[in-house]
């Protein structure tokens, strides 16, 4: 995931370089960018030797420029790139707010490229230590759905307790600007879900990724 920090309105900045950022945003379509209005501040380079002359109401509009070309990439790369594909998750807990059916929790995570995801849960009791838990397929049932793939003998599902700090498996379903929807397939570390993804997931066609993943929808 490429991020960076672009200052809108520099000493000395033309249009013309104002609109190669434009350009390179566009470009390189980064997933964060942290954008600001430039300020003089003192005992730098700039205070000491450049004007601070580019007028703050020009500052303003480039700044918004740039900001609403992130946006605008940012949000038609999630849903070109993202949506469908099957991304490992650093599991935070209980979101704030409710984005899905009130029978279901709404959680969040992080995915392995750092782009915040929201999915519901089932939540259960917490554990003997007070922590928030639900109820997810544990990832030794994966290798059974995918050992009878085809064969259409399907196994009992295993299941398995989620909490915070747990690793998951998250479909992407939505993309909703800088945020991720999906729903959880199954609880997993670093090391399955990185020799899986080495042996078996990166191995399978467009179709047999889809005949998975409904095999293990009727399982859910």
């Amino acid at each position: 995931a490429l991020s960076s920090d672009f200052i809108a309105g520099f000493c000395g900045e033309t249009e013309e370089e104002h609109q190669d950022t434009v350009s390179l945003l566009e470009y390189v379509e980064y997933e964060q960018a942290f954008l600001f209005a430039y300020s003089m501040r003192e005992k730098t380079h700039a205070h000491r030797v450049l004007e601070d002359n580019v007028p703050p109401h020009i500052k303003q509009e480039r700044l918004q420029e740039l900001i609403d070309t992130f946006r605008t990439k940012v949000h038609a790369k999630n849903a070109r790139v993202e949506v469908g594909k099957l991304r490992l998750v650093l599991v935070e807990g209980p979101a704030k707010r409710q984005a899905f059916s009130s029978n279901e929790e709404t959680w969040h995570g992080r995915t392995d490229q750092n782009k915040r995801i929201l999915f519901p849960v089932h939540s259960s009791n917490p554990t003997t230590n007070g922590t928030n838990s639900a109820m997810v397929v544990d990832d030794s049932h994966i290798n059974q759905v995918l050992a009878r793939s085809g064969s259409g003998l399907l196994p009992p599902t295993t299941m398995t307790t989620l909490v915070p700090g747990d690793y998951a498996v998250i479909e992407v379903t939505e993309a909703k600007g800088h945020t991720l929807r999906g729903r959880v397939l199954w609880k997993t570390t670093l090391a399955n879900f990185a020799s899986m993804e080495a042996t078996i997931l990166s191995q399978l066609g467009p179709d047999q990724l889809r005949e998975f993943k409904q095999n293990l929808s009727l399982t859910i």
